[in-house]
């Protein structure tokens, strides 16, 4: 069976931003920075409250991903294809797996350490603070990466 390779350019600019922005707060914390320095506001972005669950979340992907298999039906996976590609384009298919609804629980493996309920709450968060901050780009990836991360096996996807 084919492993699934989830595309990690995305998670990896989010990763990298939250521990930028992780950093920055440290650096504050420790009074080696102020929070009206530009580059402590452009750096602090995620929220430091979604920081654990966002870089949580990624890592865990990471972690499983390449583990994780489809079945060796080339027709199977090409429906699994055309389902994550319908929920990276709409916002209710993030809704829905944040509210716990619904995901493929192959994707993250059993015996996982952190709930993706909870995973994907913190990455919906995430989502709507950079649709405040209006910073679409991360607002796109975001949403893109909560959708990859989770795949829902519905029949209500067709």
């Amino acid at each position: 069976m084919p492993a699934i390779k989830l595309k990690t350019k995305v998670s990896d600019r989010i990763l990298e931003k939250a521990l930028d922005g992780l950093e920055a707060e440290k650096a504050l914390e420790a009074g080696e920075a102020k929070a009206e320095e530009p580059a402590f506001n452009e750096r602090l972005r995620p929220p430091s409250r979604l920081l654990p669950g966002l870089i949580g979340l990624i890592a865990d992907i990471k972690a499983t991903g390449e583990q994780t298999v489809a079945d060796n039906d080339p027709q199977e996976e090409k429906r699994r294809t055309q389902d994550a590609s319908k929920a990276m384009k709409t916002l209710p298919a993030a809704e829905r797996i944040a509210a716990g609804h619904g995901y493929d629980s192959v994707m993250i493996g059993e015996g996982h350490v952190r709930d993706i309920d909870s995973l994907a709450r913190d990455m919906d968060a995430f989502w709507r603070e950079c649709v405040r901050e209006k910073d679409w780009d991360m607002a796109h990836e975001a949403n893109d990466l909560l959708a990859r991360l989770t795949l829902v096996e519905s029949e209500s996807w067709h």
